[in-house]
């Protein structure tokens, strides 16, 4: 008889078996990965204000996950909170036998929802994740609707060993001093910009919410006196880890693929399996007037300060309405695409935003 399954809300205590969990259910695309959090399943949410889990168990093992986390970001021009649905694992020996289990779960993370409201719920599927395509949208089974708001462009850059600075760049890197003034840009443009971080006044000056950075991982683009844009790049391999599983059948019979010569010159070695990809996020990406050209000037200057980080990608995301998403296409990139969701879960309000919403790639 095949033992029952135990669907829970997961605690610290289970923080060992979620990430096992993780470490056992790759997830398929250009590169078979696994999404890991070592050494903490809960370690890595600097910015999250609450994070429920629903688990399934057998036998003590975990089979199956999924974890609904609130952000303060801004919100038809507001700070308020807004859930975001990921984690989302079934593992691979169990696929076929947490159906139940996992309507189990959205239960669960509905009561949750109504313990812990928010503004809105979103998450983003990506184009090979075939799993949670199929299993997810469409309202099956009595799961909730996800209602299409939006193509996710998310160009994976690749970055040369010494990635040289953009010419004529008129970006510098940030110090201590800038960070209040780096704040205050932030807060006046991000605003209007919905699911975008809200940064208080004292966030970066002391650390707060996101500690991983330091005032010398914000590049700024500057005239004169006045800041014309910011990006920061995050290295955030000691708290998530994009592992290798397996390459593509025709990297393996190559030494190296000319497409990627020719594009990296210099480039680091191909992935292997058992290797942590040296990923990075070009987050907080702001730019007056969503000038393409300052953008892309940005991303060159990320790029080489993700190059000097021992970085070897750097992972970008914008939403199709944003003009931004262009300044990508004359840069060395694997494309990768996804679609946003508005997740309905209950009696929550249809209501979306008409504003273009701003996707930080180190939150997905």
């Amino acid at each position: 008889m095949t033992p029952s399954l135990e669907l829970i809300a997961a605690t610290s205590a289970h923080d060992a078996a979620l990430r096992q969990l993780l470490r056992e259910t790759p997830v398929a695309g250009l590169l078979r990965v696994t999404l890991e959090r070592e050494p903490s399943f809960f370690g890595a949410d600097f910015d999250v204000t609450q994070h429920d889990v629903a688990l399934v168990l057998q036998l003590g093992q975990a089979v199956a996950c999924g974890s609904r986390v609130l952000r303060r970001v801004c919100w038809n021009g507001s700070e308020q909170e807004v859930a975001y649905l990921s984690d989302l694992r079934l593992h691979p020996n169990f696929q076929k036998r947490v159906g139940r289990a996992l309507l189990g779960g959205y239960r669960l993370l509905e009561k949750c929802a109504r313990q812990h409201p928010a503004a809105a719920t979103w998450t983003a599927v990506f184009e090979s994740n075939t799993v949670a395509q199929t299993t997810l949208v469409g309202g099956r089974a009595g799961l909730p609707d996800y209602a299409n708001r939006g193509r996710l462009i998310c160009p994976l850059l690749l970055v040369k060993r010494r990635h040289p600075e953009p010419a004529g760049s008129i970006c510098v890197r940030a110090c201590a001093a800038d960070l209040p003034e780096i704040t205050l840009f932030l807060q006046q443009n991000l605003a209007p910009r919905p699911l975008a971080p809200y940064v208080a006044d004292l966030d970066l000056m002391h650390g707060r919410r996101w500690p991983d950075l330091q005032a010398n991982d914000f590049i700024m683009a500057r005239r004169g006196p006045e800041i014309l844009g910011v990006v920061a790049v995050r290295d955030l391999r000691r708290y998530k880890q994009v592992r290798v599983v397996e390459t593509p059948w025709l990297w393996r019979m190559a030494k190296f693929p000319s497409q990627l010569v020719a594009a990296l010159n210099l480039a680091p070695a191909l992935p292997i399996p058992g290797q942590v990809l040296p990923i990075g996020f070009a987050s907080f990406l702001t730019v007056k007037n969503d000038d393409v050209a300052l953008t892309r000037m940005l991303l060159q200057a990320a790029a080489a300060l993700a190059s000097r980080k021992g970085l070897s990608f750097l992972s970008t995301a914008f939403h199709e309405s944003d003009p931004k998403s262009t300044a990508t296409r004359e840069l060395p990139a694997l494309e990768t695409d996804g679609i946003l969701y508005q997740v309905l879960q209950g009696a929550q309000n249809a209501n979306w935003t008409a504003a273009t919403p701003y996707i930080d790639p180190a939150n997905l």
